[in-house]
């Protein structure tokens, strides 16, 4: 929970969905869950910026809390990047294309 009140300090995206219990109940989530661009930064942290031409990722299911994340990558020039929690579902799926 620390790692997401800071990111959203961090960011400006205080949106309570991400922070207040209550309010992530009443959208329709289990708890509060981390921001998509936390993940993406955390997908973002395997690649070298010196080296990257594109990045881009797709969303596909909200980071729980208390996911352990684990993140992988493939390839060289063309890499595909996944975040998994720890049994295996996938959170975040992209690419990064690199010189």
């Amino acid at each position: 929970m620390k790692q997401i009140n800071t990111f959203a300090l961090a960011s400006g995206d205080p949106n309570p969905v991400h922070l207040e219990p209550a309010i992530a109940c009443r959208a329709g989530h289990a708890d509060v869950f981390a921001q998509g661009m936390l993940g993406m930064g955390m997908l973002g942290a395997l690649l070298s910026a010196a080296r990257l031409r594109r990045f881009g990722v797709r969303f596909l299911s909200p980071i729980a809390l208390g996911d352990q994340p684990r993140l992988y990558q493939t390839g060289t020039r063309l890499r595909e990047l996944v975040l998994t929690n720890e049994k295996g579902n996938i959170r975040i799926r992209g690419y990064a294309e690199l010189n």
